[in-house]
Parts: structure tokens; sequence; C-alpha cells
């Protein structure tokens, strides 16, 4: 996946993956637990628009066996999911650069 870009992002979304997985915000929004509320199963796919650090992403793509897509406009965001996945051994995650 080529994220390099020339595009300047305004600053709202230069957030940092650690600032996104703080363990409050983490505990707050369950993506596991908010994805099976949700009836999210194995035969779903996910579209996470502005996916950020990969939180709902990583728990979709391992409760589905369907593709899970993560559209950011931070290429770091996306490199940054790609690693979690590759760490997990997720091959069920598309990543989107999206450009404004």
């Amino acid at each position: 996946m080529d994220t390099s870009d020339n595009h300047q992002h305004h600053p709202v979304h230069q957030h940092s993956p650690e600032k996104l997985e703080r363990p409050e915000r983490v505990r707050e929004l369950n993506p596991s637990g908010t994805l099976e509320r949700l009836n999210f199963g194995s035969a779903d796919v996910l579209c996470d628009i502005g996916a950020g650090s990969g939180l709902f992403t990583l728990a979709a793509a391992q409760m589905s066996s369907q593709t899970v897509y993560a559209l950011d406009i931070n290429p770091r965001m996306l490199e940054t999911i790609e690693a979690k996945a590759v760490a997990a051994g997720l091959g069920n995650i598309e990543l989107r650069l999206v450009v404004d």
C-alpha cells in the first residue's frame, strides 16, 4: 500500500495512535463489545470510515471472516493498522487512503 502523498492534513487529523488508544478511551469504546451489541458476526463486512488507529477495524477483523475496510485520511494511521494486522496474523483488512 502506497500511503505517500503531498497532501497537508488539518491539525484535527493529526491524532497519534497513542492518544487514540488511551486505556480509558478503549474501555469506554469497547470495540468488541460494541460490535457484539450490533450483532456483528463472522459473515459480516465492516467499513470503518475514519479508522484512526484501528480499534474497530481490528476487532471486526478478528470477529469476521469477511473483508474489513479501513478508510482514513492519515497515512500514519493506516500504517499503524497494517502493522497491527500483520502482528495479529489478520489478512482480511483492506486499507484505503482517502484524499479530500
